[in-house]
């Protein structure tokens, strides 16, 4: 009996020895950041212009409305960081324009934009703007472009038939459907089937700009690819999409 009772203190005291070591493990651990603690928030965002998805190392802001994160910053903790760079790219596209009253379209045509590495300023990454609304680079100047038009002349380039059959294809289509509801507009709108006819009956092939399609350039999607270090040696990496 004495014998067991001494192999049960035995097993008791291995067992607080292993709980200490664990316990002192667990203290010793506390103040060092890993790659799971560090967090990138992306600021001034309405909770109704987006369905945030995060799948792993990648957030995907999926836009409900017509808002988007360009000119938005990006805030960390540079606390925890030893390194850390960032790139984006860009797929730009076409809105087209009908009537007054219609919402305009996106073509299907798209164009992916280079890597181009971003602004880091004191915890916070300058995501670059594209209509003009803040202080942060605009995309034409983080593309490495002069002005906006120099972007559009890029975009367009080789592809502009493409973009020009499809525009055309567009706007056939929608002034095709609307000659065919003729009712519907003759007491309201009479000259939005004025526009449908004087289309339908344009040499429209001759359009040769954008503007004279009734485009808009937009961007469609946005990827951002966060990448560094933290101060204990741990690598992270984040991505950031919006569609």
């Amino acid at each position: 009996m004495k014998k067991a009772i001494l192999s049960l203190v035995g097993v008791l005291l291995l067992l607080s020895c292993e709980q200490q070591n664990k316990a002192g493990e667990k203290v010793a651990g506390l103040g060092k950041p890993t790659g799971e603690e560090i967090h990138f928030s992306v600021t001034e965002l309405s909770e109704e212009d987006f369905d945030v998805v995060k799948r792993n190392d990648t957030t995907y802001y999926l836009k409900q409305l017509h808002e988007g994160l360009e000119g938005k910053d990006i805030q960390f903790d540079q606390s925890l960081v030893s390194d850390i760079s960032a790139k984006i790219r860009f797929g730009f596209g076409f809105l087209q324009y009908t009537t007054d009253d219609n919402s305009a379209s996106s073509l299907e045509y798209t164009k992916q934009s280079k890597w181009s590495d971003l602004q880091i300023k004191e915890g916070v990454i300058e995501i670059p703007d594209f209509n003009g609304n803040s202080n942060n680079p605009k995309v034409y100047e983080a593309l490495g472009f002069k002005d906006r038009k120099q972007l559009l002349d890029w975009i367009t380039g080789e592809g502009f038939e493409e973009i020009k059959n499809e525009s055309i294809q567009a706007q056939t289509n929608f002034y095709q459907a609307l000659l065919k509801k003729r009712s519907q507009y003759e007491s309201c709108c009479p000259e939005y089937i004025q526009q449908a006819n004087a289309f339908l009956s344009s040499q429209s092939n001759n359009k040769k700009s954008i503007d004279e399609l009734g485009l808009e350039l937009t961007y469609k999607s946005l990827t951002i690819d966060i990448s560094g270090q933290l101060k204990n040696g741990e690598k992270f990496h984040r991505v950031i999409v919006e569609k």
